[in-house]
């Protein structure tokens, strides 16, 4: 570890633990010498927290805050305007002598409020015991400047750094942790233009936040764990929580047993709130495991390398309602997963990532039906493969690639593969899949309330789809193989709340259309895709619309001019029906 890494750890951990300096000064005289207004410990604290910073970061910090309490007959403590500042002139000096830190922290904190303070003597000292601690109004920000002299001065291994925290750890025990309006921003400095990633106007709930000992076949080790996290979301719609987050720096290993993002409000009560037909999530995950992180790379580059990451169960539900209009704005830029991944700040990579159940579910409640459709993708298990914004891993490699697996509509057997170009800046990436035989009567859970069209009977035997995108258009095509393909046009019954079938219009669509694909006399019928992406369409979106502009033909066996986009008549016509344009809803509305 450095020695600039060294500083930065004694000061940042004493930020959140100094106060457990008090059992050394002695257990009778700190209480007795606490109860009193002017009291020597707690200047004696302020100011030797204060030289404590300042030593440590060879004077680059200013420390301040307006006021300091503990009373320990009634276990309060308080803090109010707490501020760690740097000093611009000595970070430059520092910069020039080849001393300064990677990263350079601003902290201004509004108030600090401790409850159920208890300093007691047990067998491994004095233990700094607190039922409870509110941080009011933090605002923390990193900024991040990699230094190659901070690489080469390593004094010591980085397992100490874990052994001061786990001693730090021991000797506290917070049981729980509020943080409230709190602002983090971390800012990439190391690039030609900064990178910023914020998260701001949040509130944290953090508990069993512990350090201890553990014989596992044998083998000794520290295991830091955390009991619950729980984030709410700046726009009140969600919660992100986990629990049961375990470390295991001594195995480069980390777990949550569950992560989850969880809508705060019911489907209804969420779009009375947003006003627009917003995609509402809910994502599960369950058993998720990273091996081999790179503590060396955390330590002297601030990179989070993890060699591999396990999902043992994964839910996904993408619910919209198209009864209210879409809220149009201007074109959504990087909408894709490759470029997402290089808008974030902090350097991730992630080598291998293993799903081994996963079920997803688009639901939309259909305008022109008012009944529910949902397209489910079941049973899925894979790999994705250098999941990264690292500059050197893309120079090496510049393809995120993925392999699924998985039932498509929780019958047909389906595989695909993608690969997204990470260091493309119009997000290029390709998309393949192919079904397996399948009655194509299990597509009416999402074709009949959307479409409002059915399959009556029918067999697909197989299908292709594979498009080339990037940020503007797609380009690609739909190979369909079916046999004995009947359908029904239907129609919703407004009095009944029912839907009915148009017979008179689905016996004669049965006799224009072409009931087997290839034909009897050998003919197939192809599926050409070229679309372009409407400013704020989204990845699952333009892969929904380009399948469907495939399909069309080839279940039609109508020619679209493929040469050029947007010429399906009979995509335009759909979307117009099932309100996917949202022209239909917006006329409703307005």
């Amino acid at each position: 570890m450095t020695q600039s890494s060294k500083k930065t750890a004694y000061w940042v951990l004493g930020i959140l633990l100094f106060l457990g300096l008090g059992g050394y000064l002695g257990w009778r005289y700190v209480k007795d010498d606490l109860s009193k207004p002017n009291s020597k410990v707690e200047r004696k604290l302020s100011e030797t927290f204060v030289d404590m910073i300042t030593e440590a970061s060879d004077s680059l910090y200013r420390v301040s805050f307006s006021r300091f309490d503990i009373n320990l007959d009634s276990g309060t403590g308080r803090i109010n305007d707490f501020k760690l500042i740097p000093d611009s002139a000595v970070l430059a000096r520092l910069v020039k002598a080849n001393r300064a830190p990677n990263n350079v922290l601003h902290m201004n904190v509004g108030t600090m409020v401790m409850s159920g303070l208890k300093i007691a003597r047990g067998q491994q000292g004095m233990r700094m015991n607190m039922a409870r601690m509110l941080i009011d109004s933090a605002d923390i920000r990193v900024h991040n400047k990699l230094h190659t002299y901070n690489n080469s001065r390593a004094e010591e291994k980085p397992g100490r750094l874990f052994s001061l925290v786990e001693s730090l750890l021991k000797m506290s025990n917070i049981q729980s942790t509020s943080m409230r309006d709190l602002t983090f921003v971390y800012v990439n400095q190391n690039d030609d233009e900064p990178k910023r990633t914020a998260i701001k106007n949040i509130n944290v709930d953090l508990s069993g936040l512990t350090a201890e000992e553990r014989d596992s076949a044998g083998q000794k080790g520290t295991l830091v764990r955390v009991k619950a996290y729980r984030l709410a979301t700046r726009d009140s719609l969600y919660y992100l929580q986990a629990n049961d987050i375990a470390f295991l720096p001594d195995s480069r290993k980390a777990t949550i047993k569950r992560l989850e993002l969880t809508p705060r409000l019911s489907r209804k009560a969420f779009y009375q709130k947003v006003k627009h037909a917003k995609e509402r999530v809910y994502i599960l995950k369950k058993d998720l495991a990273m091996h081999r992180i790179d503590l060396d790379r955390i330590l002297e580059k601030q990179q989070l390398h993890i060699g591999r990451m396990d999902v043992g169960y994964s839910l996904v539900e993408v619910y919209n309602n198209y009864n209210y209009t879409r809220r149009l704005r201007e074109r959504r830029s990087n909408p894709y997963p490759n470029q997402q991944l290089q808008l974030l700040a902090f350097d991730l990579t992630i080598d291998t990532m293993r799903i081994r159940n996963a079920d997803t579910y688009f639901k939309v409640l259909a305008m022109k039906s008012d009944k529910l459709s949902s397209l489910d993708i079941n049973n899925c298990v894979g790999e994705i493969y250098n999941i990264t914004n690292n500059k050197e891993a893309i120079a090496a490699n510049k393809f995120m690639s993925a392999s699924m697996r998985y039932k498509t509509m929780g019958a047909a057997s389906t595989k695909a593969d993608m690969k997204f170009n990470l260091a493309d800046p119009n997000g290029a990436f390709s998309y393949t899949a192919r079904m397996g035989a399948v009655d194509a009567r299990v597509m009416n859970r999402f074709a009949r309330p959307y479409a409002l069209m059915a399959v009556k009977s029918g067999k697909i035997n197989k299908m292709y789809f594979h498009i080339d995108a990037n940020e503007q258009h797609a380009k690609g095509k739909v190979d369909l193989y079916y046999q004995d393909m009947k359908y029904a046009v239907l129609k919703k019954d407004d009095e009944n709340d029912v839907i009915k079938e148009r017979k008179l219009v689905s016996a004669l669509s049965n006799m224009m259309l072409p009931n087997d694909n290839p034909t009897k006399g050998g003919k197939f019928k192809k599926g050409p895709i070229n679309i372009n992406r409407p400013p704020d369409m989204s990845f699952f979106g333009l892969l929904s619309k380009a399948m469907l502009d495939g399909m069309s033909s080839s279940t039609t066996g109508m020619e679209q001019h493929k040469k050029q986009p947007e010429s399906n008549i009979i995509l335009e016509a759909g979307e117009a029906i099932t309100g996917g344009s949202g022209k239909k809803a917006e006329k409703k509305q307005g």
